[in-house]
């Protein structure tokens, strides 16, 4: 951990997922020929069929700064690589530029504004 300002504490993460068909149907909906994640029925693509029950390990960062009025923290980011476990598991850039076109996190880590409308499995 580092206090790069004296408000300010930043750690690196690691952090591990798999790829259930769960997390396919809310992140990756449009791998899926009915494009909202089985919803409908549909068949899952080639490479949603590749992530389905992987692991991937992302590596990242999270800072954090607290509001010395408030007496509280006022803001959290988060920021992790999903590029290369990505990459290592499908091979090309091409078929990770596939994945994450229209998918609802970012290759940094970050969820789109429509996965609100969801509840995880936490």
């Amino acid at each position: 951990m580092k206090t790069p300002a004296p408000d300010t504490l930043s750690a690196a993460t690691v952090t591990s997922l798999t790829i259930t068909e769960k997390t396919l149907s809310i992140v990756f909906p449009h791998l899926n020929s009915d494009g909202v994640g089985g919803k409908e029925g549909g068949i899952w693509s080639p490479l949603a069929v590749r992530l389905l029950d992987r692991k991937i390990v992302m590596h990242g960062s999270v800072l954090s700064r607290w509001g010395s009025v408030a007496g509280k923290v006022t803001s959290i980011h988060t920021q992790a690589d999903m590029i290369r476990p990505m990459l290592t598991l499908l091979g090309s850039l091409e078929d990770v530029t596939c994945v994450f076109d229209k998918a609802l996190v970012t290759p940094e880590g970050t969820c789109d504004t429509r996965m609100q409308n969801f509840s995880l499995p936490f």
